[in-house]
């Protein structure tokens, strides 16, 4: 794959990372389908914003009760968010 031009970085704690993209998917892919607003409308509009936070706050919280320990902030952007190692 890397010879292809693709990143294929080794993870070397990859449940943390799936939990993390969840957590995303859990709050963005319901309200997009439902709205047909796009991430950036989506937290443009103060409604939405929250209900994205409290989504991403009780997914993170079900993550660490099965013992994954995502530390990510609900507030980093979506492009950016990594567990912290």
């Amino acid at each position: 794959m890397i010879a292809g031009g693709l990143k294929c970085p080794v993870e070397p704690d990859l449940r943390n990372d799936i939990w993390i993209k969840l957590m995303g998917n859990i709050a963005f892919n319901p309200i997009s389908a439902l709205t047909r607003a796009t991430m950036a409308g989506i937290c443009r509009h103060p409604g939405t914003r929250a209900l994205v936070s409290d989504l991403m706050e009780e997914t993170l919280e079900v993550a660490q009760l099965v013992g994954a320990r995502p530390t990510v902030s609900v507030e980093t952007p979506p492009g950016r968010r990594r567990a912290h190692r």
